[in-house]
């Protein structure tokens, strides 16, 4: 058993994610979040983009999205 470095619960060594405070607790789980963000940003980007009639700021976030992937 260790501590969560975040919130210093006890916690079983085999845990991704801390159970008490949901941090990250290794690089696999960091890459998780880092995949879930960049997807959720993705979404939003779609989502404006189809409400939006302006060609620059169509082409803006066509920019911000080949950033992303």
């Amino acid at each position: 058993m260790e501590k969560c470095p975040f919130c210093n619960q006890n916690i079983e060594n085999e845990y991704n994610f801390c159970p008490y405070c949901g941090e990250a607790l290794n690089d696999m789980a960091k890459k998780v979040e880092q995949d879930k963000d960049k997807k959720a940003q993705l979404k939003l980007i779609t989502a404006l983009a189809n409400n939006v009639k302006d060609e620059q700021t169509l082409k803006l976030l066509s920019k911000i999205t080949e950033k992303l992937s």
